[in-house]
């Protein structure tokens, strides 16, 4: 297949790999690279895997296979996954989002991370700077590895103030129970607050009418 003369780049060599790779499936023609290479410059995507997913020129069972056989690793589906919470807290947030990656799972001294671009330089040594297992990586589609790594964090958040929420309830619903309590043995002992005995004699008033 020719080079694509409209647009170079680490991006576009990966679209030109992919694109041999889906001509195998009979998905694309090598005439369609001209054509995407002009399409995915006007295009938001940051990747072209987004690029080619995103604009509906292939399905993600296709692309999936398409990356499997360009990076010549396994492919994973990851929004049908299960993913380790204890291995994604392992990486700061902002590591994973920057390098696309998200632990998957560890089998013994080895740890399996799938990335949205396993050729990316330099990527194991930064990531063996909070591990110290062996490295072994997996391939995704970008942008659904994004979503998991927000998702998982959003979860967490939500969880921490969920749980911050239920405790001040807790809190304040001992205080007010303390307050209510105190009161109610200053009406007793004869100390008088004109509020405070209209509550607590209707109290009484309903009390005497349910017996």
């Amino acid at each position: 297949m020719e080079g694509c003369s409209v647009c170079t780049g680490t991006q576009n060599e990966l679209l030109e790999r992919l694109v041999c790779a889906l001509e195998k499936r009979d998905v694309l023609e090598p005439q369609d690279l001209e054509a995407l290479c002009r399409e995915f410059e006007e295009h938001e995507a940051l990747s072209v895997q987004d690029f080619l997913l995103d604009a509906g020129i292939v399905e993600k069972e296709d692309l999936l296979g398409a990356l499997e056989e360009v990076f010549g690793v396994k492919a994973i589906d990851v929004l049908g996954t299960m993913f380790d919470h204890t291995l994604i807290k392992v990486f700061p947030k902002d590591v994973l989002l920057r390098n696309n990656t998200i632990p998957y799972l560890q089998d013994g001294l080895v740890l399996i991370v799938i990335a949205g671009n396993p050729e990316q330089e330099g990527l194991e040594e930064i990531l063996r700077e909070y591990v110290s297992n062996d490295i072994e990586f997996f391939v995704g589609i970008p942008q659904h590895i994004d979503m998991m790594i927000k998702d998982f964090y959003q979860d967490e958040l939500f969880h921490v103030e969920f749980e911050n929420t239920i405790a001040q309830a807790h809190y304040e619903d001992e205080e007010d129970r303390y307050y209510w309590e105190h009161e109610r043995e200053r009406f007793e002992e004869g100390e008088r607050d004109v509020e405070l005995d209209r509550v607590f004699e209707d109290e009484e008033h309903d009390a005497e009418e349910e017996e």
